[in-house]
C-alpha cells in the first residue's frame, strides 16, 4: 500500500476527479429517493472508489478520498468528501424532507418528484358504512379529538431501506367524507414490483392495512374497516410504535424475500384495474334489486360498485378467461346463480349446465 500522505495526483488526474466531484455533488442537490436518483448518485461515487482503490493498494480510505478531493477542487471546500459523505448527505436530506412532512399533503409532492404515480379517487376510501360512528350534528356537539403521526412519511423512509424506491409505487388519495368522524383519509399504496398493496392513515387510532396482493381502488371504496378487515388477503396492523408497526408491516410485506424487477409503474397504472368476486357479486344484486331482473351480456353494468365503469359483457370474459385477478373457469351467468343462491332468491337459469363452464361454449345470460 502506498503513504496515503505522498500521494500526489496528476494535473489529468485532479480534472477527472473533479468531474466526479461535480456530477455527485449535482446528483446530492437533485436526490428525491428514485432509484434513478440512486444509480445517478453511484455512478460517479462508484468511480471515486475504483480510483481510490487503484491508488491504494486495493484498501479503501475515506481519509484518502477526502485528500483527492481537496487536491481536485481546493476552491471548493463542500466538495472536499469520500463517498460516504455524499451518500449520507443524500440520504439525511431525503429523510429530512420526510420528517418535515408532519402531513400526507406535505409527502404527496416528494412522491411526485421521485417518480411515483399519483392518482386521485373521487371516493372515500374506507367507508364507514351502516351503523359506524359519524360526526355529531346536534346544536352542541362535542369536540372530536384528533391527533395524526406522519405514517405515510414513516412508511416510504421505511420502505427506501428495502431498496423499493419512489419511482416503484402507485399511490391513491381519495375524497375525504366530511360526515366521518376521521379527518385523515386512507391512501392507498401500490407496489407492482412486489404485487402488494398498502392502505395507510396519518390518523392516531387508525389501523394499517396491508394486501398480499394489489386489490385496486375499488375494494378500498366500497368495503368499510370490518368488511377489509376480514378478507383473507389482508393483514391489519396496529400501531404501538414505530418499529413494532414497520416489523409487522415488513412481515406481511416481503418476509424474507428481496423486491422484484423493476416494473414500469406508468404503463401498469394505465392497465384497467383488478376485478373483485365479492364486487361482481354486489353490482350483481344491487341491479337485480333496481330494476327486478338479472343483468344480462349486453349493456354497462349501471348500479353497484362497478356501476359505470364495467360491461357485463368484460366481466362475464374476464370470468371465463381468468383476466384482471380472477380465476377463470366461470361465466356471468354461474355468478348470478351462485347468488340465487347466497341470497334465497329465484334464478331461471339455475339448472345441471345452464351457465356453462370453460371450455363449454356456453355464455351466460
Amino acid at each position: 500500500m502506498a503513504e496515503e500522505n505522498n500521494i500526489i495526483l496528476s494535473d489529468t488526474e485532479r480534472q477527472q476527479y473533479r468531474g466526479w466531484l461535480e456530477a455527485a455533488l449535482e446528483a446530492v442537490q437533485g436526490y428525491n429517493g428514485s432509484e434513478a436518483a440512486d444509480e445517478r448518485l453511484f455512478e460517479p461515487l462508484l468511480a471515486i472508489d475504483a480510483f481510490t482503490l487503484g491508488k491504494n493498494g486495493s484498501v479503501r480510505s475515506d481519509a484518502l478520498e477526502r485528500r483527492f478531493s481537496k487536491q481536485a477542487w481546493p476552491e471548493n471546500p463542500s466538495a472536499c468528501k469520500c463517498m460516504n459523505d455524499f451518500l449520507s448527505a443524500a440520504w439525511d436530506s431525503y429523510e429530512r424532507k420526510l420528517e418535515e412532512a408532519q402531513d400526507y399533503r406535505a409527502v404527496l409532492p416528494l412522491l411526485a418528484q421521485g417518480g411515483a404515480v399519483i392518482k386521485h379517487s373521487d371516493k372515500t376510501f374506507v367507508p364507514t358504512g351502516e351503523g359506524s360512528i359519524k360526526e355529531a350534528t346536534s346544536d352542541n356537539p362535542q369536540p372530536v379529538e384528533w391527533k395524526a403521526q406522519p405514517r405515510l412519511a414513516m412508511l416510504i423512509k421505511h420502505l427506501k431501506e428495502e431498496k423499493i424506491y419512489t419511482d416503484d409505487l402507485i399511490v391513491y388519495t381519495c375524497t375525504p367524507d366530511p360526515g366521518m368522524v376521521r379527518r385523515s383519509p386512507y391512501i392507498v399504496v401500490q407496489i407492482p414490483r412486489i404485487d402488494k398493496e398498502i392502505a395507510v392513515c396519518d390518523e392516531v387510532g387508525e389501523i394499517t392495512m396491508v394486501s398480499n396482493k394489489i386489490l385496486g381502488e375499488d375494494i378500498w371504496a366500497n368495503l368499510n374497516k370490518r368488511q377489509l378487515e376480514a378478507r383473507p388477503e389482508i393483514t391489519a396492523v396496529r400501531f404501538s410504535n414505530e418499529e413494532n408497526w414497520w416489523n409487522n408491516i415488513h412481515s406481511a410485506l416481503l418476509g424474507e424475500r428481496e423486491p422484484g424487477k423493476k416494473v414500469d409503474i406508468v404503463q401498469y397504472a394505465a392497465r384497467k384495474p383488478p376485478l373483485d368476486m365479492d364486487l361482481i357479486k354486489a353490482s350483481i344484486l344491487e341491479h337485480r334489486e333496481m330494476r327486478e331482473g338479472w343483468p344480462t351480456r349486453s349493456g354497462e353494468v349501471l348500479h353497484g360498485p362497478y356501476a359505470n365503469k364495467e360491461t357485463w359483457g368484460g366481466i362475464d370474459t374476464a370470468l371465463n378467461l381468468g383476466r384482471r385477478g380472477l380465476p377463470g373457469g366461470s361465466t356471468l351467468a354461474a355468478v348470478k346463480a351462485q347468488v340465487s343462491e347466497e341470497h334465497g332468491l329465484d334464478y331461471k337459469g339455475m339448472h345441471t349446465g345452464g351457465f356453462g363452464t370453460r371450455g363449454s361454449g356456453a355464455r351466460g345470460r
